[in-house]
């Protein structure tokens, strides 16, 4: 890849082809990174610096798919500036926040915690976290950005 895409990149990865997470950053967007803290198991990469003349703290997720109560909350923890900087994350979460909007069968849907879910839940209500969410009907799919 790092053939290929002209641009900044980071990343986090593991032994294993199963886990791994990557921001890139477009050559010609005046990015600059000030920290970077990449997990060593591949879980998550936070970087925070200056996107033109916005600090920004950009975080990419990959949870582990059982249900893990401190995952998330360790990540939360140890983001940098929010206070100063504007907070984008995304990445896999493997969970869902509303089994009826979020899952195309209810009878498939396996419950992944409720540490996890209540976490997100309360930074959406606190305005912290926003949950941009389309539907593509061709294929009966929901996302959220």
């Amino acid at each position: 890849m790092e053939g290929k895409w002209v641009g900044q990149i980071f990343h986090s990865n593991f032994s294993f082809k199963s886990r791994g997470t990557a921001i890139l950053i477009k050559k010609n967007v005046q990015f600059t990174a000030t920290k970077v803290i990449s997990d060593s198991n591949g879980r998550y990469v936070i970087v925070a610096g200056k996107l033109y003349n916005t600090l920004i703290l950009l975080v990419n997720i990959y949870a582990p798919n059982i249900d893990d109560e401190q995952f998330i909350s360790s990540v939360l923890n140890i983001l940098p500036n929010l206070d100063t900087h504007q907070l984008i994350m995304g990445g896999d979460f493997n969970f869902v926040l509303d089994p009826f909007l979020d899952r195309s069968s209810i009878n498939s849907f396996k419950y992944l915690g409720i540490t996890i879910t209540k976490c997100f839940s309360m930074l959406y209500k606190e305005n912290i976290l926003k949950l941009y969410e389309y539907t593509q009907q061709i294929f009966k799919k929901w996302s959220k950005l």
